[in-house]
């Protein structure tokens, strides 16, 4: 099983309940695993099977969002889940992640989009998380199809780490995760570039990290 708590972290969401729901096209509600989370709250231990799981976060009436995410890797661990504020777009979003910080299977968190749509441009919505000691995970969105390659750069644009190019598809919440364990304490750069078929994407952030 994965034990885990829901923590409220998003100013953009006011109290919301959590619940898995199936995999298929009814997704039919299965458990409750928060009810009533105000912002700033962390909700009672939980426990699941070690597979992947959807998770829906309302507020009310409201879906605020359907998230999937694979919990296997986290299997005997303490999971932590996380309901953030987006900055990328302005919607919270839920992400899980596991004891020494990185997230669940590489970081795959997808939020299920009932009309198939893929996001309309590139958005880098930043690391988490942030300060970190020693791994972090970079999200973006990918409009198509792209072969996607992180830097890491101190602030003399010295490269730190590199991060070969790897293909992705398009979607929501596409993850790297970066090991700084070889870095030292402090503010570092990274430069995420997506070559796609159409065009290419170069968008850089900070992260801090602290030994």
């Amino acid at each position: 099983m994965v034990d885990g708590r829901m923590v409220h972290a998003s100013s953009l969401s006011p109290a919301v309940d959590v619940t898995t729901i199936t995999q298929d096209s009814d997704h039919t509600p299965l458990v409750s695993v928060a009810s009533g989370l105000t912002f700033g709250s962390v909700s009672p231990v939980f426990s699941l099977a070690p597979e992947v799981h959807v998770f829906r976060v309302t507020a009310g009436a409201t879906t605020v969002g359907e998230f999937q995410l694979d919990m296997t890797p986290a299997a005997g661990e303490m999971a932590t889940y996380v309901i953030m504020d987006d900055t990328g777009v302005g919607t919270p979003v839920l992400r899980g992640f596991r004891p020494d910080g990185s997230s669940l299977d590489m970081g795959i968190v997808t939020d299920i989009q009932r009309d198939g749509s893929l996001p309309g441009s590139f958005v880098l919505r930043g690391n988490y998380p942030n300060p970190f000691n020693p791994s972090t995970t970079i999200s973006f969105d990918l409009p198509e199809m792209a072969d996607v390659q992180v830097d890491v750069l101190d602030l003399l644009g010295r490269s730190m780490i590199s991060i070969p190019a790897q293909s992705m598809s398009a979607g929501v919440n596409r993850t790297v995760s970066i090991d700084a364990a070889d870095l030292t304490s402090g503010i570092y750069m990274y430069r995420v570039m997506a070559r796609g078929a159409s065009k290419t994407w170069v968008k850089s952030g900070t992260m801090t990290l602290i030994k």
